[in-house]
């Protein structure tokens, strides 16, 4: 497999054709990432810079953040790593206070809408990303209020994707130089619908070679208790899924100081500001579900065919009989593993345990 490099004006620079390993994680509700691991070639060390890009297949590139350069003995090597090209989204933060009011709002045109504003149209013409356009809506259904004021644009939309069943990605065309940023859903392929063959992961099929199982209301909040402007008695407050109680019940406290009534010399009614106050706690519930988890290695030779039978966002059935477990779940994450002239599949099915990176950008956003 031939990697094509190109530099940060989206330039052709050369081609890595031989590597050590390389390890692809595609991400459903954020930017994937990958590592590079090649030797330390005269071209290879001209090649893998930072800013750089490289292109593997499908419309998929990344951006080289880390170069670390090891010599153990004669051996030299090089390693790099980084994030998949929407993760440029990260460059961008929201720049000022967008209010989503009213009955028009979906969630994918808010997604849209502040790409376009902090990236493609943004009032600043130094704030422009240079050929990301946007693609065409889909015109998911789902009326969401919001109101968002200076956050990190890939957090902003990850979190309310990933409270919205929605993907995303940035796609590079690299005959047309156009990288277009789209919003997907995956497709049911699970047991319970009739359209589609169902797609079943089971060892006992022979299409999983390992696999992990991990259920945990560690994470869990299900009731949310959320403060808007104000102090004291007349702050104002709603409960989000008040009817929860007893143990059933598991409060989170989400400080929404930030969400005020009053922008651009327009105010807000009482019902506008309770829809985004419960819209807020709604985002927030969403980053604290049950974690419910197969991981797994996977069999590419046992029947199914990746990208055509299963693919990123689709939604399968993962069993195990001898555990006693079915579940349709979604899978979130795939890792292609490069290494010795072969292709190993790791999936991730059902929401990820979240790292303590996650855990603490959750903190910060919550609060």
């Amino acid at each position: 497999m031939d990697l094509r490099i190109y530099d940060r004006y989206y330039q052709f620079i050369g081609v890595v054709d031989v590597f050590t390993s390389l390890r692809w994680t595609r991400k459903h509700y954020t930017a994937g990432e990958f590592e590079l691991k090649v030797t330390a070639t005269e071209n290879n060390i001209n090649l893998l810079k930072k800013d750089n890009m490289i292109y593997k297949s499908h419309t998929e590139a990344a951006i080289i953040e880390t170069v670390e350069l090891a010599k153990e003995g004669t051996k030299e090597e090089i390693t790099v790593k980084g994030y998949m090209i929407t993760g440029v989204l990260k460059i961008r933060c929201i720049d000022g206070t967008k209010n989503y009011l009213g009955t028009t709002w979906t969630a994918e045109k808010i997604m849209f809408d502040l790409v376009n504003s902090e990236c493609i149209n943004p009032v600043k013409p130094q704030r422009v990303i240079t050929n990301l356009e946007l693609g065409v809506l889909n015109n998911y259904t789902g009326n969401v209020n919001m109101q968002v004021s200076y956050d990190n644009l890939l957090d902003t939309i990850e979190s309310i994707g990933t409270a919205n069943q929605i993907g995303f990605r940035i796609q590079w065309t690299t005959v047309s130089n156009v990288m277009i940023f789209n919003c997907y859903k995956g497709t049911n392929r699970t047991i319970n619908q009739k359209i589609l063959p169902p797609v079943i992961f089971d060892i006992d099929y022979d299409n999983v070679i390992s696999q992990d199982y991990y259920d945990s209301d560690s994470n869990l909040k299900n009731c949310a208790i959320v403060a808007g402007e104000g102090e004291g008695a007349v702050r104002a407050k709603v409960y989000v899924n008040d009817y929860l109680d007893g143990r059933n019940r598991v409060e989170l406290f989400c400080d929404a100081k930030d969400l005020q009534r009053t922008n651009n010399n327009v105010t807000m009614t009482d019902v506008q500001y309770q829809t985004i106050l419960t819209s807020r706690g709604n985002e927030k519930l969403g980053e604290c579900q049950v974690i419910q988890t197969f991981e797994g290695q996977i069999n590419t030779n046992a029947g199914l065919e990746y990208r055509v039978d299963y693919d990123l966002g689709d939604w399968v059935t993962r069993q195990d009989k001898k555990w006693g477990i079915t579940l349709d779940t979604q899978i979130t994450e795939i890792t292609e593993v490069y290494q010795n002239n072969s292709m190993v599949l790791d999936i991730t099915f059902g929401n990820n345990i979240p790292t303590e990176i996650q855990k603490i950008k959750r903190e910060i956003r919550r609060n």
